[in-house]
């Protein structure tokens, strides 16, 4: 038997083996903006729902409503890592509203 970490290639050079786990390359920079992007759709969301009274809106629903309709601390923070106006994004959250009301 072998010591541990030592493997058996047999005929086959180590370089040659494919590894069926190994993940293609993610650019980190659009893997974390597709994140925030995401995170941002989801409170955004979340307060749609609210709005439409979608059973099973609990607190956190109503949290994010709030949020979005004051602009408030964690629509900003998204929108930092976003890009996104969050002014805008809040004024037209309120115009849905009111044309969904």
């Amino acid at each position: 038997m072998r010591g541990h970490g030592s493997h058996s290639w047999g005929a086959v050079p180590p370089r040659m083996v494919r590894d069926p786990f190994k993940i293609p390359p993610i650019d980190d920079g659009d893997a974390c903006h597709h994140l925030w992007c995401s995170t941002l759709a989801l409170l955004i969301y979340d307060a749609r729902s609210y709005w439409q009274g979608i059973k099973g809106a609990g607190v956190e629903f109503e949290q994010a409503f709030d949020d979005v309709m004051r602009c408030g601390p964690m629509l900003r923070h998204l929108c930092d890592h976003t890009g996104h106006n969050p002014q805008w994004l809040s004024r037209g959250f309120i115009k849905w509203c009111e044309q969904n009301g």
